[in-house]
């Protein structure tokens, strides 16, 4: 009954995510001008890892302390207040009116709050993939890193059975993830503001591919701590290029940000939700050094995958048409 009830509550989880990402992201291109959105995208990464740091040890302390289930039913209490407290700082932000030229970017030619059906729904996403050379490239591209990923999920799992490593060193690998992925935040931020965010994707992959070969090859438990803070680097860079780069092409192709969001999200997602199984199977039947290779060959595809897309983005958009 628990073990239901909880992935009950983790699919409706998923299913409000799903639900939800489109219209935020909506909003953020709209209220958010493209020249600021790098250094919003940073914050916003930066103060989740600060939030996330501080609700981690306030769980750790919770479940320490109050005795079972009591520990789980005050952090998921606290968690409900505190997503319900989001959604009235949410209601405090002021939209632009339909027609304000903020919604639609540069060459918009879909009108805002147009009500459309399920069919020509899925028409306009199939125009939208198969007109779009680079959105493809990004699809294609965070497909291979989402299967890259079953590889840090039994990083720490290795270190226990491969090098003895302790449950205080499990606390360290924590702590070195978080610290670099908050280091990396703000470090790509600039980068991004620099150089655009397609140069992330093939950053981030690189950094991903090494912390999987050092894996393969770490001597001790020190030596991990490099490998987690390789992981950081990684998951905050590919990380602000997930948030960033569906509403950069989508203006860039003068259409629907939310469009572009719910195609993003609906294909990339399966291969998120299928990494870590593929990767436990296959590390039950042959170890973690075949993970780690599948995912530098991943993290591979995804850097030159990267390459591609800037090279893409030179080429000039065509103008879109109604469907």
């Amino acid at each position: 009954m628990a073990l239901a009830s909880l992935l009950i509550g983790l699919g409706l989880f998923w299913l409000s995510e799903g639900i939800v990402l489109p219209a935020y992201f909506d909003i953020v291109g709209a209220v958010v001008p493209p020249p600021r959105r790098a250094r919003y995208f940073a914050l916003q990464q930066a103060s989740g890892a600060v939030g996330g740091v501080a609700s981690a040890f306030g769980a750790r302390w919770l479940l320490a302390n109050l005795p079972f289930p009591w520990g789980f039913v005050t952090c998921f209490a606290l968690g409900t207040f505190f997503v319900s407290f989001v959604l009235v700082v949410f209601a405090q932000v002021r939209e632009p009116e339909p027609d304000d030229p903020a919604w639609a970017g540069e060459g918009e030619t879909e009108k805002v709050g147009e009500v459309v059906s399920h069919p020509r729904w899925w028409r306009d996403l199939a125009q939208v993939i198969s007109s779009d050379a680079t959105f493809r490239l990004l699809l294609v591209g965070r497909s291979l890193a989402a299967l890259a990923s079953m590889a840090p999920a039994y990083y720490a799992v290795s270190a226990v059975r491969r090098l003895g490593a302790s449950d205080a060193d499990g606390a360290t690998f924590g702590a070195v993830m978080l610290a670099s992925s908050l280091t990396g935040t703000l470090l790509w931020g600039e980068v991004a503001g620099r150089y655009r965010h397609t140069m992330l994707v093939p950053v981030g992959a690189s950094l991903g591919a090494s912390a999987a070969f050092s894996a393969i090859f770490a001597p001790d438990v020190v030596w991990l701590l490099g490998t987690f803070a390789f992981v950081g680097l990684a998951g905050s860079a590919l990380g602000m290029a997930d948030t960033a780069l569906p509403l950069a092409l989508a203006e860039r192709a003068g259409r629907s940000r939310a469009r572009y969001v719910a195609a993003y999200s609906t294909l990339t997602v399966p291969f998120a939700v299928a990494s870590p199984l593929i990767g436990g199977v296959i590390a039950g039947a042959y170890g973690y050094v075949p993970v780690n290779g599948i995912a530098i060959v991943a993290y591979a595809a995804t850097a030159a995958v990267g390459l591609l897309m800037i090279r893409q983005m030179k080429v000039p958009m065509p103008v879109p048409t109604a469907v």
